[in-house]
């Protein structure tokens, strides 16, 4: 047996917990300079991830707060079961998944983002997730549909994209520990 839609918005509520702490221990100390590092030609830098992280969420929000808003009240009910599509972008955009993928043009961070404001913004929209978890709690996620921010015909319940999100996050947060762990990455100090 899986989990409940309740018990999935308690995990998502946790993770998403999880994922704005260590977005700020991931910052915590750095300068702008090591923030806004690449680790190699094309790839994102801490800053670049966080602010990735906060586009594609901010996408997805007034979608779900409208779905959500409209939804009948009622509490989750049944057991969580996303549906084959659902789960294989669960899959392809969290962190298990073994693909790299060119993110479309919306979901794109800024080319050099303010580094110093980059996890201050991530946190921020992690508050609006939270909100949103909370909301959902009040309406039937299973029940209630959006359209993905990047092409109409994709659908998910309002479940399936808390987990999308919330899996995502979790992808690029590995990517931003990648990189702060790499050998070149910028001393602190000079010496």
């Amino acid at each position: 047996m899986g989990i409940t839609a309740a018990e999935l918005l308690d995990r998502l509520e946790r993770d998403a917990d999880a994922a704005t702490r260590e977005a700020e221990a991931l910052a915590a100390g750095l300068t702008d300079a090591q923030l806004a590092w690449p680790p190699a030609e094309g790839a994102w830098s801490i800053a670049q991830c966080l602010d990735h992280l906060r586009v594609t969420n901010e996408l997805y929000f007034a979608p779900l707060r409208s779905a959500l808003a409209a939804a009948p009240p009622g509490a989750p009910e049944g057991e969580y079961r996303p549906r084959m599509l659902a789960r294989w972008f669960i899959r392809a955009v969290g962190p298990q998944g073994k693909s790299r993928m060119k993110a479309p043009r919306r979901f794109r961070p800024d080319a050099a983002p303010a580094p110093a404001g980059a996890a201050e913004a991530f946190a921020a929209s992690q508050r609006t997730l939270g909100d949103l978890i909370v909301q959902a709690r009040g309406r039937d996620p299973q029940k209630v549909k959006i359209s993905s921010p990047v092409a109409r015909i994709l659908r998910f319940t309002a479940a399936e994209a808390l987990e999308l999100m919330v899996a995502h996050e979790q992808r690029h947060l590995a990517q931003a520990a990648r990189v702060r762990s790499h050998p070149a990455f910028p001393p602190s100090r000079l010496s």
